[in-house]
């Protein structure tokens, strides 16, 4: 069975890891974990539905990665290192 297809913006992916120290490419990597928590993004859902997942990358490090579902397509758009409050999310999940 075919996962997920994954694209992104390869400016933005650049822009995410000078300002935030994650690349795209491990913000994939918690995309797939399977006890990612995964929580709906209201604040920024006006135009299309953006969810937030919480996860652990294959660098061990808790991120959140915010992602759109475009058709069949999964697009990340930032990813960052989790907040304390977002740990505690994935913790409790």
């Amino acid at each position: 069975m075919d996962g997920p297809r994954i694209q992104w913006d390869a400016d933005k992916a650049s822009a995410n890891h000078r300002k935030r120290g994650v690349s795209f490419l491990e913000a994939v990597d918690v995309l797939l974990d399977p006890l990612a928590a995964t929580l709906e993004d209201r604040w920024h859902s006006d135009m299309e539905q953006r969810v937030t997942v919480v996860g652990v990358s294959g660098m061990r490090r808790l991120l959140r990665v915010t992602v759109v579902q475009r058709g069949t397509m999964v697009r990340i758009i930032p990813a960052r290192r989790a907040s304390a409050r977002e740990r505690h999310a994935y913790e409790e999940g």
